[in-house]
């Protein structure tokens, strides 16, 4: 079989620490007929059209996803809809329940203590939430969201 068409996991290499990699390892060693037991750490600079499925485990690496081949994305934070990245109200101790938007989120991190009080991580924050939600509205990827 060519290595190439097959089902490849792309994750950065500063993930595979953690919960991820500890996700991601544990898919390689099933050992599942058609997936590499590489992980492909880039994928902008590659021809992704000889791929089967990238299945992509990071949200940074979706600017980089062109559409030649099919994609899949998981989703292992919150990141994604919460600037905090947590989705937890230590406050209250207690997950959640607001939609990510700038009012209610800036009240959540400043009263509420669900993530840093430091401006610049509540920037940064806004600004990756946003950033991911643009690219997979624009990519058009599937999310498979779960916790662990």
């Amino acid at each position: 079989m060519n290595s190439e068409n097959m089902v490849y996991h792309c994750c950065p290499t500063g993930l595979l620490d953690g919960g991820v990699g500890t996700y991601v390892n544990s898919l390689l060693n099933s050992k599942m007929p058609g997936v590499s037991e590489k992980i492909l750490n880039r994928i902008d600079d590659i021809d992704q059209s000889k791929f089967k499925l990238l299945h992509i485990h990071d949200p940074i690496l979706l600017q980089d996803w062109r559409g030649e081949c099919p994609a899949i994305f998981s989703l292992h934070n919150h990141a994604v809809y919460c600037p905090s990245g947590t989705k937890y109200v230590s406050a209250l101790g207690a997950t959640c329940e607001r939609l990510m938007s700038p009012l209610g989120c800036l009240w959540g991190h400043f009263v509420d203590g669900c993530g840093s009080r430091r401006p610049e991580k509540v920037i940064q924050g806004f600004r990756w939430s946003f950033s991911f939600l643009e690219i997979l509205q624009k990519r058009k990827i599937p999310v498979i969201a779960y916790t662990y």
